[in-house]
């Protein structure tokens, strides 16, 4: 298990520090514990897709991760979910293929203007790809 302070955003609230702890095995886990959002636990199948769901569940009380996994323009390959379990990603840029020197750790620290709700993040995945022709 591995324990990390991320930072926290709410519009109304301000930020703050939660921690945020996950394990890897045949299934990513991820818990997160402030004081203001309590523990929230979610899995999935990489930890992209955990902790997707677990932005799922701030975003309805409106909290975001300050972090590169939750940035608009961030996204990680398939081959990056299978290897590295979705622990890294690639922030892309319209037009331009995502290229090594693009990836970026999940927890690395975003900041509140380039962060966005899961459905940004897949609209901003998805015209990426048909700004590259790709269908």
């Amino acid at each position: 298990m591995e324990i990390i302070l991320i930072n926290i955003l709410n519009k109304v609230h301000g930020q703050l520090i939660g921690k945020l702890s996950y394990t890897l095995s045949r299934l990513a886990e991820v818990n997160i514990s402030s004081k203001e959002i309590g523990n929230l636990t979610e899995t999935g199948t990489t930890l992209f897709d955990a902790l997707l769901k677990l932005r799922l569940e701030l975003e309805k009380h409106g909290w975001f991760l300050l972090c590169n996994v939750a940035r608009r323009d961030a996204y990680p390959s398939q081959m990056m979910m299978q290897m590295a379990m979705g622990r890294k990603i690639y922030v892309t840029k319209h037009g331009l293929q995502a290229r090594r020197q693009d990836i970026v750790d999940i927890f690395g620290e975003a900041t509140p203007d380039q962060i966005g709700t899961v459905e940004e993040q897949r609209r901003y995945h998805e015209d990426w790809i048909k700004s590259l022709g790709i269908s």
